[in-house]
């Protein structure tokens, strides 16, 4: 648990969703279906705005899963704490949201 508390918190809550996500959809609790990203369905009444952060965070089956994961922790921790570019608090946040804003367009 010290890992996990002494991750930054943006990367600590990423990798948290992603896994809680992954694990449901794997035991067939949760139906993938519904993480999917589908403009048709993000922008009908009622909208279903989770579309646009679920379908980032599904990682893929088998060993895929702990690959995903660790890459996802060790990668975006070092981004949070070590790199210049994110000195301030939110920076890291605001390029999450600024990468998948993009992804998402390009879709």
């Amino acid at each position: 648990m010290d890992v996990f508390w002494s991750t930054p918190p943006v990367t600590r809550t990423l990798v948290a969703l992603t896994c809680a996500q992954s694990v449901l959809v794997f035991a067939g609790v949760l139906n993938p279906y519904l993480i999917l990203f589908s403009p048709n369905l993000l922008f009908k009444f009622p909208p279903q705005i989770w579309r646009l952060c679920t379908s980032f965070m599904m990682t893929g089956p088998k060993w895929s899963f702990f690959f995903d994961l660790y890459h996802m922790h060790n990668f975006g921790s070092g981004l949070e704490k070590d790199s210049p570019r994110f000195s301030g608090p939110g920076d890291f946040f605001t390029y999450v949201v600024f990468v998948g804003t993009v992804i998402l367009s390009v879709l």
